[in-house]
Formats: structure tokens, C-alpha cells, sequence
């Protein structure tokens, strides 16, 4: 394992907590939801699922982001094009299947991605299309004789690919950059801002540009690092991001909110942007604790963060996707905003919520593991 440290000053910046490659952070309130998630309920090959019927999926939640779960060994046919609202993420673990002429629409920043051994996207014709309303989208594989898009659809718009020939491999090398994050996130100490993200598979890679935005629309590079090159194992990065002069601690970014991402470059001044979040000291609220879990959706182990301004107690409470409460467990500590993290092992793939409670206020959270 490699590991790369970097300090730089900046007129403002900041970072949170998210999961890598293409996969996207969910995050609920108990009564008020803010994601929805639908997990599909079967189908085969010989007897597919329709996309377009309520029955074939189970949903959770309701609002934005609207992410869509295809369970391994599911088959879903995609008959409809879709309309507003759109898309955000569509994980394919089982198959799917496109229909002829079809349009499957995503927001700006949506996410396709194949996360099975041996899940498949195939189907469609010249005019069947994954369509989003910006560029900053990714397909992603890895695309292998059993993980694959085939026979189509052979277009992407509002991205740097588009296909022609009918190669459909060809046409989708935008997912594959020679690197896929493991962890990104971020821990606050007063007005600095240490940035960690890690890797694996680095092959060719230049460097990471790390970008901000106070509006999710304009971007600047803060900082700049060059790749460590660990082709097979297991790279970790840090940035200590000192914040703008009128931010004096943590608890003031309730009033600043930072918007991060990495753009990733090989030799080749190939690149790719990883997906955009929201820096995660704003969690830092007018109860002043806070929980999260990372990565989300959790493909190993998910970790849970505890943190707090003050010193205190926090109970925590762990649900399965029906209700089940599956762990609880006490945290007392000197907290003085550092973060406190807890492996959590032994989880069966499914979504789980957890209630945390502390200073007569209530939190909640839900997570996938896949």
C-alpha cells in the first residue's frame, strides 16, 4: 500500500463523505425521506421483468436521487423511455435487457454501471440511448466476456463517447480510466479540511485534480496530485485544505456549503470525474452531532462515523429494510469534533437504517450493502 500526503492554502475549500467509481451516496430522514431506491423483484431471461410495471420493484423511500438496483440473477427488460424525473443511477448486478428505440434518461450527473461478476446490459438498437442533461455522466464496467454491454445500445449523448460501428465495447471506454476509488471523504479540525480519498487498480494514471464549487456548477482546481502508480495494490491520498479566512471552525460551515469531486487524468490526458458531493462538515448542525456511513452503497465493509462539537453521549440503533432493529449500541465520549468510526461487519446485502439519538434530538441515515 502507498500512501500520499499533500498541504495547500486556498481561498476556500472543503469536502464529504462518498463512496467511488460510479456508485452514489443515499441519504434518508425517518418520515421525511431524501432518495429513493427501487430493488427489483425477479425475472428471467425467458421471463423478464418489465421496467415499466409498478410490480417489479420494491421501493424504499421517496424524492431524489431515484436509484434503480437490478439484484443479481434478476432480468429487466427496459420497454419505455422514461420522462422527468429522471434517472440518477441505475447499478446493474443481474441483466439489462433494452428495448428497440428506446431513450433511458438521466439526470446531469447520473451514473450506469455494470457491478456484477456476471451481470450484462445488452439489447437495443441504433436508436436506443442513454441520455443525460449535462456531461458529467459515466457507463462503467469493468466490460469482460462475462460483465458486458453487447449488441448495443451503441449511443451515449452529453458524453465524450458515442458509437458507431457497433462496437459497443468501443464505445464505452469513458467508464473504464485506469483507476477505481475505493473511499473518498473528509475529516474537519477547525478551519482545515483534510481530504482522503483511496484507490486500487491504478494503471498509467497521472494525477487527481481536486475541484470546488459553492454551487455545484462552477468549478476550481484546489489542489493537485500526482498518481502514486500502485497498478494492483491499494493507494491512499490526503489533502489538508486550509478554509477561507471567515470560516473559523467547523460548526461555521452550516453557513458555507462546498461542493467536491476529483477529476482523474492518465498519461494519456485521458480523464474522469468522479461524482460531485457535498462537503461533510455542514453535518456539524444546530444539535451539533452528527452520523454517516461510508461507503454508500458499501460493497465491503461500511464504516459508521460518529462526531459531535461537545462532549456527550450518543445511542445508536441498527434496522434491517423491515423494521427489524439489528444492533444498538452506546458511544460516550470527549468528542470535541473529532470522529469516532465503527466497522460494521457481518451485514447481509440489503438496505439498513439507523436511528441515532443524543441531546434529546433524533438522526437517521439509511445505507445500502450490496
Amino acid at each position: 500500500m502507498k500512501t500520499r500526503k499533500l498541504a495547500v492554502v486556498v481561498g476556500s475549500a472543503t469536502r464529504s463523505w462518498i463512496r467511488a467509481t460510479i456508485l452514489m451516496p443515499f441519504i434518508w430522514t425517518f418520515g421525511v425521506q431524501s432518495a429513493t431506491v427501487y430493488t427489483s423483484t425477479g425475472g428471467t431471461s425467458g421471463t423478464p421483468k418489465y421496467w415499466s410495471n409498478s410490480g417489479t420493484w420494491s421501493a424504499t423511500g421517496t424524492g431524489a436521487p431515484r436509484v434503480y438496483l437490478i439484484r443479481s440473477g434478476d432480468h429487466v427488460f427496459f420497454d419505455t423511455s422514461n420522462n422527468s424525473p429522471y434517472i440518477d443511477t441505475v447499478l446493474v448486478m443481474g441483466d439489462l435487457y433494452m428495448n428497440n428505440n428506446v431513450s433511458m434518461t438521466f439526470t446531469s450527473s447520473g451514473a450506469i454501471g455494470l457491478i456484477g461478476t456476471n451481470s450484462t446490459i445488452s439489447g437495443g438498437s441504433n436508436n436506443s440511448l442513454f441520455v443525460w442533461n449535462g456531461t458529467s455522466a459515466f457507463i462503467t464496467g469493468p466490460f469482460t466476456a462475462a460483465n458486458i454491454i453487447s449488441n448495443g445500445p451503441r449511443y451515449a449523448t452529453a458524453s465524450s463517447a458515442l458509437a458507431s460501428g457497433g462496437n459497443a465495447q468501443a464505445a464505452f471506454v469513458m467508464g473504464t480510466l485506469p483507476v477505481d476509488i475505493t473511499e473518498f471523504y473528509t475529516s474537519c479540525s477547525d478551519n482545515t479540511i483534510q481530504v482522503h480519498w483511496n484507490t486500487i487498480n491504478e494503471n498509467e494514471l497521472a494525477y487527481f485534480d481536486v475541484l470546488q464549487s459553492k454551487d455545484g456548477k462552477d468549478w476550481k482546481s484546489v489542489a493537485k496530485m500526482d498518481a502514486l502508480a500502485s497498478a494492483s495494490g491499494a493507494s491512499n491520498y490526503t489533502a489538508d485544505i486550509k478554509l477561507e479566512a471567515n470560516i473559523q471552525n467547523a460548526k461555521d460551515l452550516e453557513k458555507n456549503k462546498y461542493y467536491f469531486k476529483l477529476k482523474m487524468v492518465d498519461v494519456n490526458g485521458n480523464y474522469r470525474f468522479s461524482e460531485s458531493i457535498v462537503a461533510n462538515c455542514k453535518f456539524i448542525q444546530a444539535n451539533n452531532w452528527a452520523i454517516d456511513v461510508s461507503p454508500n452503497p458499501a460493497e465491503e465493509t461500511p464504516v459508521l462515523s460518529l462526531t459531535a462539537l461537545n462532549p456527550g453521549e450518543i445511542n445508536v440503533e441498527i434496522y434491517t429494510g423491515d423494521g427489524k432493529l439489528l444492533r444498538n449500541m452506546s458511544v460516550t465520549g470527549d468528542f470535541k469534533n473529532q470522529i469516532h468510526s465503527y466497522t460494521l461487519k457481518d451485514l447481509d446485502p440489503g438496505i439498513y437504517r439507523i436511528r441515532a439519538m443524543s441531546n434529546n434530538t433524533v438522526q437517521s441515515y439509511s445505507f445500502v450493502k450490496l
